[in-house]
């Protein structure tokens, strides 16, 4: 799976938890980056879904968090004030990530950096006569 089937995987679960909880259908979903890693991987900001229900968006954060479930691309949906963070399984992170590296670029991965040239490694040791 590539990182934007991850992400529409991710919206398709919003969606259906917006309908199921709050009764409201949403049409487009846009996803930010949590300022730190260990909030999430992907957060749903609720700010303009909560101004169409007229309810706080941080109620709405937990209420859509509490819907949504684990299952084998969400490791866990945590509601951090108006935001739902996402913690995606690492094995799926990881496995988007090379996906989109490997669309983008047949040769990701790989140098020429160094190509030709000597290296030379000392080795520092007190008696430099002896190893």
């Amino acid at each position: 799976m590539d990182y934007t089937s991850l992400k529409q995987s991710l919206a398709e679960r919003i969606k259906q938890a917006a309908l199921a909880k709050l009764q409201i259908t949403l049409d487009e979903i846009r996803f930010t980056e949590p300022p730190s890693g260990e909030m999430g991987d992907v957060s749903f900001v609720c700010f303009e879904l909560a101004k169409i229900i007229n309810k706080n968006p941080a109620e709405v954060a937990r209420e859509l968090a509490a819907t949504i479930v684990e299952d084998g691309i969400i490791k866990e949906a945590r509601a951090v004030g108006p935001y739902v963070n996402f913690f995606i399984r690492d094995e799926v992170l990881f496995n988007s990530i090379v996906e989109r590296l490997r669309k983008a670029n047949k040769k990701a991965g790989e140098s020429d950096v160094g190509k030709g040239e000597i290296i030379v490694l000392e080795y520092l040791s007190p008696n430099t006569n002896k190893p």
